[in-house]
């Protein structure tokens, strides 16, 4: 599945595919799934208390997890940034809250589409 994204002004192309967590892996020796899912936890809680700072371990997550996504829509990774830092040197600052939403429907679109097969 693939997003496009506004982001500082720049459209940057998201995608996620069963491939996603295993790039996630290897590039940064993390579980995508586990961080995908504690950022989602972080980001209801934080809907419901009104507060506005993530953990510092959670926007590490953000930032690889949104690398790994926008690098695999680029289409050719080797032109694409080396890491999350030089990546995210492009952007003017953006909020977590504007894009966070945004990849994980996009994941979750993803995960629908992958649970939904069935043989018949």
């Amino acid at each position: 599945m693939e997003k496009i994204i506004d982001i500082s002004g720049q459209k940057v192309k998201f995608k996620a595919t069963a491939a996603t967590p295993i790039h996630y892996r290897n590039m940064f020796r993390r579980d995508m799934l586990q961080d995908m899912q504690h950022l989602y936890e972080e980001n209801e809680e934080k809907k419901k208390d009104g507060s506005h700072e993530f953990s510092i371990g959670s926007l590490e997550s953000f930032e690889k997890i949104a690398y790994i996504m926008a690098r695999s829509g680029e289409g050719n990774p080797e032109d694409f940034p080396s890491s999350p830092e030089e990546w995210l040197d492009n952007f003017n600052m953006f909020s977590i809250y504007e894009i966070l939403p945004e990849l994980i429907e996009l994941w979750g679109i993803n995960q629908k589409t992958l649970s939904g097969r069935k043989k018949k």
